[in-house]
This record gives structure tokens, sequence and C-alpha cells, in this order.
């Protein structure tokens, strides 16, 4: 179905995530929207991806791209620079790979191009275990 046949089907306005979906085309979005978008279809898939663009672009803002972070060193030292008081001059006697790992692992995400896109903290569900004694 075209823009055009959604737009005069029974002269009803389009809903607003349709609307948002034809003004924010792809060569329309800034970079940092591409790159999350494509953050978002290697942890969901294209289609849901294009579904969650589509229904409530909202939520890219969900995500968080650390400029210029593009590898697991890089990510180390973020880390160090923004979650520590470590001072910068002790970074070269550490792991920075390793320090990035962990921060990933605290922090998923995907580095895509320059950049890290660090996924939404995930929702946690209320767990209750039983012990039996």
């Amino acid at each position: 179905m075209t823009r055009e046949q959604i737009q005069h089907e029974g002269d009803r306005p389009l809903p607003c995530a349709a609307q948002e979906a034809f003004r924010c085309r792809p060569d329309a979005l800034s970079d940092d929207e591409k790159t999350i978008l494509s953050a978002i279809a290697l942890q969901k898939g294209e289609a849901e991806a294009a579904e969650i663009f589509r229904e409530s672009p909202e939520r890219l803002r969900d995500y968080t791209t650390l400029k210029g972070v593009n590898s697991y060193a890089a990510l180390g030292r973020y880390y160090l620079a923004n979650e520590t008081t470590v001072p910068e001059e002790l970074y070269e006697y550490m792991d920075l790979g390793a320090l990035g790992c962990r921060y990933e692992d605290e922090h998923p995400g995907v580095f895509i191009g320059n950049d890290y896109v660090q996924y939404p903290a995930a929702e946690q569900k209320p767990s209750m275990e039983m012990q039996i004694m």
C-alpha cells in the first residue's frame, strides 16, 4: 500500500506513528539515528527494527551512543574516564580491553562504525525463589 493509498483510505488522517515513519525517511535521519537503527537491527533483527521505527520512533532515545568508542580498549578507557577516579596516567598499566569487555557485560551494546551503542537497560523481572527446608 502506497503513501497516497493510505492517506486517501476513507479520508482518515494517518496515525501519528505512520506520519512519523513517512516524515522521517531513512535519508532524513541523523547519523546518530542511523547508528542506533543499525544497533537495533543487530539486536532484534531488521523486521523488528523497522517496526520499532515505524510504530514508536521515540524508543530510539532509549539507546545511548558513545561517540568515538570503537573497540574494547576504547570502551575500557571510557569506563575509567567516566565511571572511576583512576588518574589518566595510570591507564597505560591497565588492561583496557579487559575493562571494556567487563563494561560491555554490565552495559550490553554493540560497536557500530566508530561508536558503541548501548542497549536500553533490560527491565528486571521480579523473581521469587522457593526454598525447601
